[in-house]
């Protein structure tokens, strides 16, 4: 025999259900509908992509949202006035905006304070001076012939076709940072710490020798997707945490990012700051010292209190905001925005899935 009391709590049970069931479905709606807008406003980036950069003056466009979270497509300029730029395309609406002049990050300010050397056993660390070993990730770093940029993490490349797996540790930054556009040589340019800007001498402050690196192709047409360039070093030489100030150590699994994803770096000039993603699906223009790179597939990135990044921060990983998933691996931009490769493109690109080899992002466990 049923009681009353059992009825009721089964019919309490059912109702929650059902109400669980029916919000499930709003929210189910409501992402499908949100995905099918961003699509649509990619389709219309991406047809409308070639006019949009034979306008003199347009540097990046990307998929941004409005007020009322629909997609939208952003087109950042390097001036204001610049004409020939529609309201809509397909149906979708357009926001202009100001960026300025994108550039691959160059050495920049000072960067260093207060402080003194240390690898994150306390006290302020002063990223632009020469660090007791292992050193930190976020700090200054640099191939001879550069400035300096940012040692963004250490990196793992495990290979699996073996039948006692190998695992090789690795510095990651950028192209520009440890391979000098190009012009370094694999397995003979030392890497410094700190960068020659800041001091560091050959072979005196190596920590590293370059190992690899994905080519730019400067020519102002070719797609470029990652500015990344990784070298060989040890656990000894290369740590995995920040110093005290900044983040910490990042986690291992990338996450993809989406526009108002909170977002942190720990960099070489700007140390520890937060943003946000203003755009996805970024086409950028960016203007490095031997020519103009155009890039696709990049993220778009503000500063939650005045600029996220500065000169010497190329090569500074950027994470989520608290969470630490690493997002992107940070190569250009200015005061107004900061330009970042998704850091899924940059793994993929110094592994090879077909003969099981892995570039993952190392946590020190």
């Amino acid at each position: 025999m049923t009681t009353g009391k059992s009825t009721g709590m089964r019919w309490k049970q059912g109702a929650l259900l059902g109400t669980f069931l029916v919000l499930f479905s709003i929210l189910a709606a409501d992402l499908h509908a949100q995905l099918r807008g961003i699509n649509r406003a990619i389709q219309a980036q991406q047809q409308n992509n070639p006019a949009l950069f034979r306008i003199q003056g347009v540097t990046a466009t990307g998929i941004g949202s409005d007020n009322q979270g629909q997609a939208i497509i952003k087109v950042y300029t390097t001036r204001p006035g610049v004409r020939g730029i529609a309201a809509k395309f397909n149906g979708v609406d357009v926001v202009t905006e100001v960026s300025g002049v994108i550039e691959a990050f160059p050495k920049g300010g000072n960067g260093g304070g207060k402080g003194k050397p240390g690898d994150g056993g306390g006290g302020e660390v002063d990223p632009t001076t020469r660090l007791a070993r292992p050193v930190p990730i976020g700090v200054s770093v640099g191939s001879p012939s550069i400035t300096a940029g940012t040692l963004g993490c250490r990196i793992t490349i495990t290979d699996f076709s073996q039948e006692q797996p190998t695992v090789e540790h690795f510095i990651l930054s950028n192209n520009h940072v440890l391979a000098d556009e190009n012009f370094g040589i694999p397995v003979d340019t030392l890497i410094l710490q700190p960068g020659p800007f800041d001091g560091g001498t050959s072979p005196e402050d190596s920590i590293g020798l370059l190992f690899d690196y994905v080519p730019l192709i400067l020519d102002d047409s070719s797609h470029n997707v990652v500015d990344a360039a990784i070298a060989i070093t040890t656990i000894g030489e290369t740590g995995v945490a920040t110093p005290p100030e900044g983040y910490g150590v990042p986690q291992v699994e990338p996450l993809e990012a989406f526009v108002g994803l909170k977002l942190q770096k720990y960099g070489r000039t700007t140390r520890h700051t937060r943003g946000a993603v203003d755009a996805i699906n970024a086409t950028v223009r960016v203007q490095y010292s031997t020519g103009i790179g155009l890039f696709v597939d990049q993220i778009i990135i503000k500063g939650s209190k005045g600029k996220f990044s500065d000169g010497g921060d190329s090569g500074s990983l950027i994470v989520s905001d608290p969470s630490k998933y690493p997002v992107g691996l940070l190569f250009a931009g200015n005061k107004r925005v900061t330009i970042a490769n998704r850091i899924r493109s940059v793994l993929d690109a110094f592994s090879n899935v077909g003969s099981n080899v892995i570039a993952e992002i190392d946590d020190g466990q």
